[in-house]
């Protein structure tokens, strides 16, 4: 079994509280460089592709620099998820990563686009919640629009139509891109919309570690509601041949949902 991309949450603390991402009921803390090092032994034969988030500010950890470093030497193509306010701590390490993807939803991003155009040494993926046309995502479209010299807006008109069901990407300049993305509601078991059918790539595509040593199916699954088992204590093989696991990935295949949280998640409805 190979997954395109497994995500390692190295901790689940944010330096940020936005509204669109919904606060975890969990226990902050950081990942300890000998879990992650038992994490990435774990996982070799199953991806190369590690990226270190699901809740939580990767750059936050205070061994930030140390783990992609480590990982880039195990051979793995590193990618993160930031909101951009410690790129500046960071800019150094960026040659351990292959893409960075910086949320662009909450935060002064002048600062944050003009130290990014610093990095030349991998992809930097801006993400933006547009079809909403705030204030700030119009500021935001304009900010980049001068800083790369690019008429977003006409490509985004070619391309709003296909935005109602899937992500958008396309090049700014160089190794500089935007995606443009619906904003969706985060899953979970108390949200009202019980619905059995659906397709995901969760079990197929990727599974998710988290902090904790925690394995979800689902890179939405910040709570852990479908606990698979903990890497910390069983091996990773053994997960994911658990009659739990199995269950998902053939009841997707089925377009059945077999989860609670998964039939109370709107993500799904984009595939």
């Amino acid at each position: 079994m190979k997954f395109k991309k497994i995500y390692i949450e190295i901790t689940n603390i944010c330096n940020l509280n936005c509204s669109f991402c919904p606060p975890h009921k969990r226990q902050n803390e950081y990942m300890s460089f000998d879990n992650f090092k038992h994490i990435l032994e774990q996982i070799k034969p199953y991806t190369k592709y590690i990226y270190l988030h699901v809740k939580g500010e990767p750059m936050l950890h205070p061994e930030f620099d140390s783990f992609v470093k480590y990982a880039y030497e195990q051979g793995f193509f590193v990618n993160i998820t930031t909101n951009g306010t410690l790129l500046e701590k960071h800019l150094e390490s960026t040659k351990y990563i292959r893409q960075i993807n910086i949320s662009l939803h909450a935060t002064n991003n002048e600062k944050i686009v003009e130290i990014a155009k610093k990095i030349n040494n991998c992809f930097v993926n801006f993400r933006v919640w547009n079809l909403e046309r705030t204030l700030h995502n119009n500021q935001t479209i304009s900010l980049l629009e001068k800083t790369f010299d690019i008429n977003i807006e006409k490509i985004f008109a070619k391309k709003e139509s296909a935005l109602s069901s899937a992500q958008t990407n396309f090049t700014l300049k160089d190794n500089f891109y935007i995606s443009l993305q619906n904003e969706f509601k985060w899953p979970d078991v108390s949200n009202q919309l019980e619905n059995s059918t659906g397709y995901c790539h969760a079990t197929t595509d990727h599974i998710a570690i988290l902090v904790d040593g925690t394995v979800v199916p689902c890179c939405l699954d910040n709570n852990g509601d479908i606990n698979l088992g903990n890497i910390y204590k069983q091996n990773l093989e053994e997960i994911l041949t658990s009659p739990r696991f199995l269950d998902m990935k053939n009841g997707f295949k089925n377009r059945i949902c077999t989860e609670k949280l998964c039939k109370n998640c709107e993500y799904k409805n984009k595939f």
